[in-house]
């Protein structure tokens, strides 16, 4: 769902708070914050989620760094 261009930027946002395992985490964060219906609201919940993670001690760099790539375009 997260790969698909029409999904609407609320349904990203509710995805973003969903937990399943590290795994799927940190390949379903780069996703959302890459998308191009991702809103300043889901971006938001983007960096929560990531920060989250990085307290946790995790480090999900590929969503770090989707973020980055957000802020500069």
């Amino acid at each position: 769902m997260a790969t698909n261009s029409y999904v609407p930027p609320e349904v990203l946002q509710e995805v973003s708070a969903a937990r399943d395992s590290v795994w799927n985490d940190h390949k379903l964060l780069p996703l959302l914050a890459d998308h191009r219906n991702a809103n300043p609201v889901v971006l938001r919940a983007v960096l929560e989620a990531v920060a989250a993670k990085l307290d946790e001690g995790e480090r999900p760099h590929a969503a770090v760094l989707a973020l980055a790539d957000r802020l500069v375009a």
